[in-house]
């Protein structure tokens, strides 16, 4: 049988948390929400540029009649804008997100350890 600790759960019921890692203690968590409130500011500013630009590239396909008449491999200009242009801007927002969590996470992880400061020279 194995053993329980005294206050343990008795058996038939769940013990998912002994696996997981530990929670942030009290100290930390003003850093974690302060992370997580940077994560989603910057999740939200990505969505929101991301699609400022879309309908900026929409419009100007719109209002320029002359990319019509231009026309590459016999395909028209907005159309090939439109099947493959916006991949190059999905692949540049993802690099913005990524390099920039990565950052806040070395932020959060300095003032947590109490280092004194964020990694400044290594990210880009």
């Amino acid at each position: 049988m194995p053993d329980v600790p005294a206050g343990a759960p008795s058996s038939g019921t769940s013990t998912a948390t002994a696996g997981r890692p530990e929670e942030p203690d009290d100290a930390a968590a003003p850093y974690t929400r302060g992370l997580v409130r940077a994560q989603l500011r910057l999740g939200l500013a990505c969505v929101v540029s991301f699609l400022a630009v879309v309908a900026l590239l929409t419009v100007t396909m719109s209002a320029v009649p002359a990319l019509d008449a231009v026309v590459v491999l016999g395909v028209p200009l907005p159309w090939l804008v439109h099947a493959y242009g916006f991949y190059p801007v999905i692949l540049a927002f993802a690099v913005v997100f990524a390099v920039t969590a990565a950052r806040n996470e070395r932020r959060y992880r300095a003032l947590a350890e109490g280092s004194g400061g964020p990694d400044e020279g290594g990210g880009s």
